[in-house]
């Protein structure tokens, strides 16, 4: 299938590159405007999926924002099939949604429908999980809550923090992502609704939350260590983990 992919940061590199690498075509990427990594910097700076884009030599869309008014012609204007977010940064209202005839799915860092929102990697890392997961699922009007695709499991390490555990995932969730599309092209996986049991959601993390005492587990009980919650990726119904 012919793909816009939509995402921002590190952690949306490994899906791209595993596109890039399947016998789907990326005909655009969309992200965020270039702007300055940290507060000391003022210079702006092209987000990691920019520089994968350009490096594959893949036009670049860089909306203001979600809710741009030309962005569904611009994504109508690529020929793609179907989208593809994964920590893009912006809502995605209904006009975005329906420019692709297929769609937009989400890769998601999560067993969805648990850890639903912005921080799911931190908020299992902070609950004690000891597995957690990626799934895709097709965006609509929740946060999350989008019929489910495909999904698969991924063991905690006892000492992993979420910038380590986030990249793990991203790099189990670009395969997931290929497999998604080919199962969808051939007609194999339908869109299935949400589980009503297990809905959790994952907000952002708090500065009081990071300070937490990390010689206990999740649940409370000493023993066996929280991991900790930093760096994981965002939330939302496109925003900033689509």
């Amino acid at each position: 299938m012919r793909v816009v992919y939509l995402g921002t940061p590190a952690a949306a590199v490994p899906p791209l590159e595993a596109l890039l690498a399947s016998a789907h075509e990326v005909v655009a990427v969309v992200t965020r405007p270039d702007r300055p990594r940290d507060r000391r910097s003022g210079t702006p700076l092209p987000s990691p999926v920019k520089q994968a884009a350009q490096a594959a030599g893949l036009p670049v869309l860089e909306p203001p924002g979600g809710r741009d008014p030309e962005l569904p012609r611009r994504l109508a204007g690529t020929g793609a099939d179907i989208g593809v977010a994964c920590a893009f940064g912006y809502l995605l209202p209904d006009p975005v949604l329906a420019a692709l005839p297929r769609g937009i799915i989400n890769l998601h860092f999560s067993l969805l429908p648990a850890y639903r929102g912005a921080a799911p990697v931190q908020r299992a890392l902070l609950d004690g999980a000891e597995v957690t997961g990626v799934t895709t699922f097709v965006i609509d009007a929740g946060m999350d809550t989008g019929p489910m695709l495909l999904a698969a499991e991924v063991a905690v390490g006892p000492e992993e923090d979420a910038g380590a555990l986030t990249m793990r995932l991203a790099e189990v969730g670009g395969r997931l992502t290929v497999e998604t599309l080919d199962a969808l092209e051939a007609g194999q996986v339908e869109p299935r609704p949400q589980p009503e049991t297990g809905a959790s959601l994952a907000p952002k993390v708090t500065v009081e939350e990071a300070r937490l005492d990390f010689g206990r587990r999740g649940d409370g009980r000493p023993g066996g260590g929280r991991r900790r919650p930093d760096h994981a990726p965002g939330r939302g119904r496109g925003a900033p983990d689509r």
